[in-house]
């Protein structure tokens, strides 16, 4: 029966071979190549003619073909990769990361995104080896470029999952012609989009597909819905859909590199439908949960933030699965346990809530539960939430951490929400300013603050009176957990980075889980790590589980 905690091992990074994580995936003289994001290797696919016919027979061959440092050099080909590398050094001090790549014949556009998705992207417009214009766009328009195509029209259409919406752009002035989605709004209900990572142009339509929901929508060329092809009518579409190219105007490869599947989507007679395709790579495990954040623990309960679902799961311990669940909307981050029950940060609706529990919950879980939203109020002054990522216990009385990651701030709060102290205004604060915290860590002599943009963990003392650096040199750290030999710690390296209780470092870790023969490929790190009864429990933000790690 499959579960929702995994348990897995750490496993010395080098040493351990990551699952296939195939990502990007495009069509050159009738071959598909296929990028494995955990490798850096482009790969051929010998797919069965069109439709569906077949797919169920042996296993499909994946032959390395490349080793390929930036993939994007072997989609544009060598002349046209030269180009892009010169105008990328001149860039800027930091390469700014490539989104996505489009080539049609001799045209090609790239789009470049900004390295922490905090200021303008550009697109290069190409034909053959040259960049005939570079287009600006603002922030309004664009602010992560994950996907990028040539429109019928000749205009450029983009996805940006950044902002949850697809956008066709005049390819001379980078002007929008039209937009599908709510910015800033992801969902699953038509109309929206909820982390768009590609979109083809098949025939007369665009298909989007949704990284964080599994919906395809198809849009025709004036970005009108025609249709939304979901999940759950449709079960054999990607859960978590990476990367897309559309063979013929009825023939769509999806990706989805955290589970390490491809799939191939047909529109026939009948409507469309899709298959999962059989490759000779391991797939990795995937559970019951949408991108979970934070988690913590009472007794044999285990809470999630299951912040795509828009829910708070309750899983069992013991049985390793989803016992109950409360949907409360918005996007929940993080949550910690009450004397009365929960409070949870919800990062999309930027609030604060108050869930209240039985006094002695039993099965269901939320049985009788009561969700009232709770204002921070600092100096008799409401703080407007931006996007609250951490609350924890703070270990006197009912008080708790909070941590806002677009107000570089963390605020000492109470149940009621009433503000006691405040990093941005503190003597820490004016020795360290934050930048993108994720988490407080609460120690018995003061806290430890992840500095997520800074690359470092500060200690502080409980008044934020005092502040000194505790480690630095890390890769966007997100989370740190002790454990019985020292402290591990989450951040953008992919890797989990082991220390000794005195913060000397240790090694590098991979997460293995049980029966696999390979580490998961984490791409984005997890989002929580929290240390319950002798073992460490780590959410996986792409697969949509968690791991016990004894």
């Amino acid at each position: 029966m499959p579960t929702d905690i995994v348990v897995a091992h750490l496993e010395p990074y080098d040493l351990a071979r990551p699952a296939w994580a195939p990502w990007q995936v495009w069509a050159e003289d009738g071959h598909v190549q296929v990028r494995d994001k955990a490798t850096d290797t482009v790969y051929g696919i010998a797919l069965p003619p069109s439709g569906l016919d077949g797919l169920q027979a042996a296993p499909v061959s994946t032959v390395p073909a490349v080793r390929s440092g930036d993939w994007w050099r072997v989609r544009l080909g060598k002349e046209r990769a030269d180009v892009l590398t010169s105008w990328l050094d001149r860039a800027g001090e930091e390469r700014p990361p490539v989104g996505a790549v489009a080539v049609a014949g001799d045209r090609w556009a790239v789009a470049v995104n900004h390295p922490l998705d905090a200021d303008r992207c550009r697109i290069l417009v190409g034909a053959g080896t040259d960049v005939q214009r570079v287009l600006s766009l603002d922030m309004e328009t664009a602010r992560s470029i994950a996907g990028i195509a040539h429109g019928v029209d000749g205009d450029i259409v983009i996805v940006d999952n950044y902002l949850h919406v697809c956008r066709s752009l005049s390819a001379s002035t980078g002007s929008v012609r039209w937009s599908f989605g709510t910015p800033r709004t992801p969902g699953s209900d038509d109309g929206y989009l909820s982390s768009p990572s590609e979109c083809v142009v098949a025939g007369s339509r665009i298909l989007v597909a949704s990284e964080m929901t599994g919906v395809v929508v198809v849009l025709d060329s004036a970005g009108r819905q025609v249709t939304a092809l979901r999940p759950e009518d449709i079960p054999e579409l990607p859960k978590t859909p990476t990367g897309m190219v559309a063979l013929e105007k009825d023939h769509v490869v999806l990706t989805d590199a955290h589970s390490g599947l491809l799939h191939v989507l047909c529109r026939t007679a009948q409507g469309w439908r899709c298959r999962r395709l059989v490759t000779d790579q391991q797939a990795s495990p995937v559970g019951g949960l949408s991108f979970p954040r934070g988690l913590a623990a009472h007794g044999d309960t285990l809470f999630v933030a299951d912040t795509a679902h828009q829910r708070i799961a309750a899983l069992s311990v013991t049985h390793r699965r989803i016992v109950d669940v409360l949907q409360i909307g918005g996007w929940p981050r993080t949550l910690a346990v009450t004397r009365d029950g929960l409070l949870v940060a919800d990062g999309l609706g930027s609030r604060l809530l108050r869930v209240e529990l039985p006094a002695e919950p039993g099965e269901p879980v939320f049985s009788g539960a009561r969700v009232s939203v709770v204002d921070v109020v600092d100096d008799g002054r409401r703080v407007a939430l931006a996007d609250p990522h951490h609350l924890v216990a703070a270990g006197q009385g009912a008080l708790y951490w909070l941590v806002d990651s677009d107000l570089d701030d963390v605020l000492l709060i109470d149940t009621t929400g009433r503000v006691r102290r405040r990093w941005s205004t503190s003597a820490a604060g004016a020795a360290y300013a934050l930048s993108d915290p994720h988490q407080v860590h609460v120690l018995d002599d003061g806290i430890l603050v992840i500095d997520t943009n800074n690359n470092r963990i500060l200690w502080a003392d409980p008044l934020l009176d005092e502040a000194t650096l505790v480690t630095g040199g890390l890769t966007r750290p997100r989370f740190v957990v002790p454990h019985a030999e020292g402290w591990l710690v989450s951040d953008h390296s992919g890797r989990l980075s082991a220390f000794t209780a005195q913060w000397q470092p240790k090694g590098h870790y991979g997460i293995r889980p049980d029966g696999s023969e390979c580490r998961v490929h984490l791409d984005d790190p997890p989002r929580g790590l929290l240390a319950h009864d002798g073992a460490v429990y780590a959410t996986d933000w792409e697969r949509g589980l968690v791991y016990r790690m004894a």
